[in-house]
């Protein structure tokens, strides 16, 4: 082995939750986080908007994401969104700014 590290855990969070009634909630969760083994290594990016209406049983799920790595979005257990890098042809020169990836589905909660 030739080294081991972890990326910091302060790289990815999720921004103070925006209670938009007693049953809906917005929670944005982001991510800049690069290869802590590589210096000046691009950073995985994404910023994903999530709001769960309770009152009508529904999602919805808004932002951006960098074309590579892979990316699964789960609410109670179903994939909601998924983005193959391998499907899109794209690699680790997808990691440079911009995001090229616009996330906007919706759908009913299972």
């Amino acid at each position: 082995m030739i080294a081991i590290d972890t990326a910091p855990q302060t790289d990815a969070w999720i921004e103070s939750p925006n209670w938009i009634s007693d049953r809906s909630i917005e929670l944005t969760c982001k991510l800049d986080s690069a290869n802590p083994l590589v210096s000046g290594a691009p950073s995985i990016n994404y910023t994903l908007k999530v709001t769960i209406d309770r009152n009508n049983n529904t999602y919805t799920l808004e932002g951006t994401h960098d074309g590579f790595p892979a990316y699964e979005v789960y609410i109670n257990g179903s994939r909601v969104y998924e983005h193959d890098p391998l499907e899109t042809g794209e690699g680790i020169g997808s990691l440079f700014p911009p995001e090229e990836h616009d996330v906007d589905e919706s759908g009913n909660l299972l």
